[in-house]
């Protein structure tokens, strides 16, 4: 990884830490430090229990090895679950998924630029995740192509259609450089469409 490339993926993890600092902070008040720089990584840090608890009640984090178990909480799957505390409409419950997809997406995707055509994709080794995932964004007509493995180390979901990545863009689903960098690619793409040269400089993204 050259320099650049490593400030570019530093800026994005302190991104989604500040994201998730500001969440913990406008939920809960004052229980969590600001994020911090150690080295090359950005953290967070907190000694309170109440975060554990509302991941493993709320949204039903599992203990131990999660890898393989992580899917959509069950909360997310249904207007009745009795943990939410006032009656939701079907449609506010497709919009809290693609709330909780997309930070999926700003955590641990990717953008690619590959043989003049942009992808988006996100790797796991939870089939379940992938195929949660999947179906929330086919409901806002983003149509990821999914690739499962019996080893699991190489499922991923992946994007090339210009009609799904344009749709990404517009929804909003990448924030700060990873949204600049997509931005860029959709206009390389439109250059070279237009058959006027076009010379990617910036390096492909992740984080």
């Amino acid at each position: 990884m050259h320099q650049g490339s490593a400030r570019l993926s530093s800026q994005l993890y302190k991104e989604n830490v500040v994201a998730n600092y500001t969440a913990i902070f406008t939920i809960f008040g004052k229980i969590v430090r600001k994020p911090k720089l150690r080295g090359n990584m950005w953290y967070i840090k907190s000694s309170a229990q109440v975060i554990s608890r509302y991941l493993i009640k709320i949204f039903d984090f599992p203990i131990g090895n999660k890898a393989q178990q992580i899917s959509i909480p069950t909360i997310l799957r249904n207007t009745n679950d009795k943990r939410i505390l006032e009656k939701i409409n079907r449609e506010t419950l497709w919009y809290l998924r693609f709330i909780f997809a997309k930070e999926l997406l700003n955590f641990d995707g990717y953008i690619t630029y590959s043989g003049g055509i942009p992808q988006i994709g996100f790797g796991s080794i939870s089939k379940k995740i992938l195929k949660d995932l999947t179906k929330i964004m086919k409901h806002f007509n983003i149509k990821f192509h999914v690739y499962l493995y019996d080893n699991n180390k190489n499922n991923r979901i992946l994007i090339t259609s210009k009609d799904s990545i344009k749709t990404i863009y517009e929804l909003n689903v990448f924030r700060g450089e990873k949204r600049k960098y997509l931005r860029l690619l959709l206009k390389i793409k439109k250059k070279l469409n237009s058959g006027a040269p076009s010379k990617l400089k910036s390096t492909p993204e992740g984080g």
